[in-house]
């Protein structure tokens, strides 16, 4: 579960990180909008229509995400699709126009099915049937502690080392979902077998 909460903790702040600071980057370098002024207005609605685009993908590649899953597991799932996230959300400085968008917000809808799904299927089987429901709850909070984390710091972090750059915080942020993946192979696999735990990974057994 420590594994999976490390690899959840950075996913989280790659997501924080789109969700606040995605409008305003569109806004600023994509149409180049004034405060108060209709083409600010615009950018809004953009960026409302990309979330929505990134939501649409997710519904759809979670079916694919089912089938996909017997052949690579979770695991290996999970890395490719934390990646596909992470290198959309990096790239979106690249675009040069508001459709070019849609295809940083494809990559993180691939990536959000992951997200929503994979580490509570590569985290269960390691649980004890009789305390299953508790440690799912626990381990939503590696989802809580990383917004705050994210809420806290990454203001801080924009206006000293990122030059109050929206468009940086989006590259930090797919920098840090890129970083999940890669933690995400050292996590341990566990399986069920006659009632024991059978466990096979890069950090030994459990």
């Amino acid at each position: 579960m420590w594994e999976l909460g490390l690899v959840q903790f950075f996913t989280w702040i790659g997501m924080f990180s789109m969700w606040v600071y995605f409008s305003p980057a569109v806004a600023k370098d994509i149409f180049h909008a004034a405060t108060g002024s209709p083409d600010m207005e615009a950018a809004g609605s953009w960026s409302g229509f990309c979330f929505a685009a990134y939501n649409a993908v997710c519904f759809v590649f979670s079916f694919v995400l089912l089938w996909a899953t017997k052949y690579t597991g979770p695991k290996l799932m999970h890395v490719i699709c934390l990646a596909i996230g992470g290198l959309g959300l990096a790239t979106v400085p690249l675009a040069t126009d508001k459709y070019h968008l849609l295809i940083g917000m494809t990559a993180v809808g691939v990536a959000w099915a992951s997200i929503l799904s994979m580490p509570y299927a590569m985290l269960a089987p390691a649980l004890p049937k009789d305390k299953i429901g508790v440690m799912m709850g626990m381990f939503n909070l590696f989802i809580v502690l990383p917004q705050i984390v994210a809420s806290s710091l990454l203001r801080f972090i924009l206006k000293h080392f990122l030059h109050s750059e929206p468009m940086n915080a989006l590259v930090l942020g797919g920098a840090s979902m890129g970083l999940a993946a890669l933690l995400t192979l050292l996590v341990v696999s566990v399986r069920r077998t006659s009632g024991e735990f059978a466990a096979a990974g890069a950090a030994g057994s459990h």
